[in-house]
């Protein structure tokens, strides 16, 4: 099961293109699942209902990149914030660098932090939609609207043992069973414009999925 998921990981295979992609029509696009979920954020035990909300610039939209190459079918946005409703233990935000993807190939969606300076270790900790078809993801360009539909959510510390929030580390019971979820994508407003900075913030990030083929040998695939 663990090589499973290990290999799940890989093949969605998540990076970033130095400089970051601008539109003429850039736009705000929140992204929520929610589901049930259980774990441990900073010592506290959770089991129960749990939100995922995302926001970022479309603006920032960009390819995954995997060993200096695009991946067909992926795209990625740096996200403005994620914040994570917990039942019983309230509103949290996480305080690392991450990103929202989706991957038209793998009929999935997911969101990933980047841990420690770059090239860093790539962490997926939530996956949507992994099983059932037909998926709107196989053909969802990532930044416009997507109405609420019934879906999985896989939660998972995958290549990192946790998620860095401002309540402390998120870490997700093992194993990471696919459960029923719900996710959309909405507008929510207008873009404000900012300079351009992608290049410096993500410098390195799409050697990180070359950087952990090269050491293999030294990855710990954690659940919790």
């Amino acid at each position: 099961m663990r090589k499973f998921w290990a290999a799940a990981v890989s093949a969605i295979a998540i990076g970033s293109a130095l400089g970051g992609a601008t539109t003429a029509s850039a736009a705000i696009i929140e992204y929520q699942v929610s589901g049930n979920g259980s774990g441990t954020l900073g010592g506290d035990a959770f089991d129960g209902a749990f939100t995922i909300t995302s926001r970022a610039d479309t603006g920032s939209q960009q390819p995954c990149i995997f060993e200096g190459m695009p991946v067909a079918g992926c795209a990625l946005v740096v996200n403005d914030s994620v914040e994570l409703d917990i039942a019983g233990l309230g509103q949290f935000n996480l305080t690392g660098f991450n990103i929202s993807f989706v991957n038209n190939n793998a009929n999935v969606f997911g969101f990933s932090e980047l841990i420690g300076p770059p090239p860093g270790i790539v962490n997926s900790f939530a996956f949507v939609n992994i099983t059932g078809e037909p998926s709107p993801f196989s053909t969802w360009d990532g930044i416009s609207n997507l109405a609420a539909f019934d879906t999985n959510l896989t939660l998972g510390n995958f290549f990192a043992p946790s998620v860095q929030t401002n309540g402390g580390e998120l870490v997700f019971t093992s194993p990471p069973i696919p459960g029923d979820a719900r996710f959309s994508a909405s507008i929510v407003a207008a873009a404000v414009p900012e300079p351009a900075t992608w290049a410096m913030m993500i410098a390195g990030f799409g050697m990180a999925g070359a950087s952990l083929r090269r050491r293999k040998n030294r990855i710990r695939v954690s659940y919790g």
